[in-house]
Parts: structure tokens; sequence; C-alpha cells
């Protein structure tokens, strides 16, 4: 090879003068004889510094075929690319104690689904203890420069895309929980939709199933708008209605995903010192397209408000939700729209929420959370049947501690309730635990 070579041609050179130098000192050359050597060492340093220059620029054409550390923790340099690639993961065991038979895996997650306890599919059923590590996730980022900014991705997969068997595996399929791109201002693909806000959901066990919380992922283009005092959003997101009811008629919505306009949402996050305030507000068209009986579309609107303030040490999140909320809010138990005689209409509804994180302190840094939230119909239920939710609540109180760096372990009590039409009131009490593991 060319390098071994050139290393082999310096060893002589280099031999070859010392040999040289020696002889001339040691026979007592003449002055001549002298001068004529030092020109040849003079040669032969000078070739062996075009040498050690094409040496470093054979290096530098070489493609990096090395693995090399990244900007970013735990990330490192695609060998051969300028990608920077980093791996992350959460491991998470859930243990769910739960009344009437909402501990039971039926009920995905363990998020009680109270509408159906009026029904009697649940009420009435003994305790059960469900143990689920299906919450567990595993994601990879990326960024590439592209174009004077980084191209990043994301991509995020957890373990609830099925029940599963639990007869000897405790199987259970893979989900997508998110999977994006960002470049310079824009964010395409899936993600949390743009009209939640962090700060209003607290640290919760039973993650995001407070009765107001806005807590939804579904694919999006988001434009963002940074500043000194916070951001302006703006988004275009994947339109659906999870429950549409029909009051009069016989006409029913048996398309709940043929709206020809995405959900439009717009945001304002503004920031003064560490308070936060984030106001949203949303478009959505509703759509009745069925076969040989109805043909109607209707738009309707929502707003949210959140606020999350410090209260010396602790800090307290305020959350205000009203309009059709439908699939956005809480446990579900209020529906998108309702079909009146062929037309259809949005389903407005109102949810308030507070919640108050507390911090024990210690060396394992012992916190508490406080959470009570609050729905209710803003709709004439009288055209309703008896089992329409007419309110729902919900009220949590935990103990979370962290071990030691990016672990947590954590028992939560919760309480859900929902009141319907006719007056029927129940309600399941819960005991969540977990124990977590980031990397």
């Amino acid at each position: 090879m060319k390098i071994v070579q050139r290393k082999s041609l310096l060893s002589t050179i280099s031999a070859g003068v010392l040999v040289s130098t020696f002889s001339s000192g040691a026979m007592g050359q003449s002055l001549r004889d002298y001068d004529l050597r030092i020109k040849d060492l003079e040669n032969e340093i000078k070739e062996i510094k075009e040498y050690r220059g094409d040496l470093s620029r054979d290096q530098e054409s070489e493609p990096k075929k090395y693995v090399r550390a990244g900007q970013s923790p735990r990330s490192f340099i695609v060998p051969g690319t300028e990608t920077e690639l980093a791996f992350h993961g959460l491991i998470q065991l859930n243990v769910a104690v739960g009344e009437n038979g909402s501990g039971l895996p039926s009920q995905s997650l363990f998020a009680p689904t109270l509408a159906n306890t009026p029904s009697g599919d649940v009420e009435g059923k003994d305790t059960a203890t469900e143990f689920s590590v299906r919450r567990s996730r595993f994601w990879v980022t990326s960024s590439t420069p592209a174009g004077g900014a980084d191209l990043k991705t994301h991509i995020e997969i957890d373990f609830a895309g099925g029940t599963g068997s639990e007869s000897f595996t405790n199987n259970h399929d893979l989900r997508l929980r998110r999977a994006f791109a960002d470049y310079k201002n824009w964010r395409v693909g899936q993600d949390y939709s743009t009209f939640l806000d962090f700060a209003s959901l607290g640290e919760l066990l039973n993650y995001g199933s407070h009765g107001n919380a806005i807590f939804i992922r579904q694919p999006q283009i988001r434009y963002t708008s940074p500043f000194d005092w916070g951001a302006v959003m703006l988004s275009a997101e994947n339109s659906y209605e999870n429950d549409v009811i029909t009051v009069s008629g016989n006409v029913t919505d048996t398309d709940q995903d043929d709206q020809t306009v995405p959900d439009l949402v717009a945001r304002l996050d503004y920031n003064v010192g560490k308070v936060h305030t984030s106001t949203k507000v949303m478009a959505r068209q509703l759509k009745l397209d069925t076969v040989n009986q109805g043909d109607d579309s209707a738009w309707a609107g929502a707003l949210s408000l959140t606020t999350r303030f410090p209260v010396f040490s602790d800090s307290v999140g305020l959350q205000y939700n009203y309009g059709a909320l439908g699939r956005y809010m809480g446990l579900g138990v209020h529906p998108d729209a309702f079909v009146a005689d062929g037309q259809i209409e949005g389903f407005d509804s109102w949810g308030a929420s507070a919640v108050y994180t507390h911090r024990w302190g210690g060396k394992w840094k012992w916190r508490s959370t406080l959470a009570y939230a609050y729905t209710k119909a803003d709709e004439d239920l009288d055209d309703f049947g008896p089992e329409i939710i007419d309110s729902s609540s919900s009220a949590h109180v935990n103990l979370v501690w962290s071990p030691m760096k990016n672990s947590s372990l954590g028992v939560e009590l919760g309480r859900y309730s929902v009141k319907t039409r006719s007056g029927e009131e129940p309600n399941v009490f819960r005991i969540n635990a977990n124990a977590k593991y980031a990397f």
C-alpha cells in the first residue's frame, strides 16, 4: 500500500542520514563532501515534510469510518455521515387495584371507562388487581445538518397496541406513540396535539387521566414562532369524531372519519418569570355523510386556558376548557356531536381542574401531587337518553420519590365519578403504583 511504502521509505532515509553523518565525522571527509552531505540532508528533510503533507491529505479525504460522540448526551455520529443519533427508553411497571372490576385489563391502561358504568357493564364486579409493563417505551432521535439548519426526527413506540395473552408470555403489541420531523419552525408528523399544555397535567401515576385533562396524540402539521416571552403556534391536525349520538330521527353517523377539513388550532404561550400561561382555540368540522340517509356538516369551536405558577417551593396548575371538546377532554365521557332530525351539531361541554405539586425535599426528592377535575355538559339533555352523562369528576393524591437518577417509585389513590341525566352517580376508587427507570 501507498502508506506502507512511504513509511518504508522514511525508515530507509532516516537510516541513511544517520550512517552518512557518522561516516562523515568519523572519516574526516573534506569540507566539500560535508557540504554535499548537508544538501542531501536538506533534500531528505524536504521529502519527509512532503510525505507528511500527502499522508494528512489522504487521511482527510478518506470517509470517517469510526463512531464519534455527538453533541447531545448519549448520542453518536453515524459513521460516514453527519447524522447524530441517540437512543432512549423507559421501563415502567404499573400495578392497579380497582373497585367494580376497574383494574381489569379490559380497562385499557387502567383508565376507567366510566361511561359504561351506568349500563351495568362494570357495576357490581369485585375489586381487581392487574400488573402491566405496557407503558414501557423506546424512542430514537436524530439530527442532520441540512440547508443551514438541523433536520431533527423523533420516533417513539410503546407496548399498548393490543391486550395480548396473559396465559404464559404476557405479550403486548407494539404501538406508535410519536413520529415527527422538525426543521426550522416546522413540525410534521404525529405528536401531542397543539391543544395540549403539559403545564396543566402534573405528575400523576395514572398519567393523563384526570377528568379535565386535554390529552391526545395525532398526526399534524405545526408552525411555531418563538419569542423571548413565549411562542405562537398554528397547526392543522387529524380530524375525527369519536362519539356522535342520535337524539331524534332515524339518521345516525356511521362514519366518524369523513371530515373534509382538519382540526385547526391556534395557540399563544406567554411566560413572565416562572409564571406560564397558554391560550388555545380550535375550530372543528363535524360531518354527517351517511349513504341514503343524511348529508350535513357544521363547524364547532373549543377554547382551552391554562396557567402554572409557583407557590414558594411548590407549584399550582389551573385549566379551563369549553366547547365541542368530545374526544379531546378527560375520560371521553362527553360526545363530540349529536344528530337531530338529520342535522349534526357539536356537543358543548366545559371542564375545570387544579393540580397542586408539593416538594417534600430530602435525599430522595420526595414529592406529592394533589389534583381535582370536574366536567359538565352544556346542552339541554331533555332530548337525550337517561344514560347520557351530565357531569364527571376525578380526584388524585400521590407520593412519589426518586431513589436514584432517572428513576421513580410511587403510589396514588384516585376516585372517578360520573353523574347521568337520570341522577345515577356511580364511582370507583383505584390505587395505582408504579416503578419507572429512564435511560
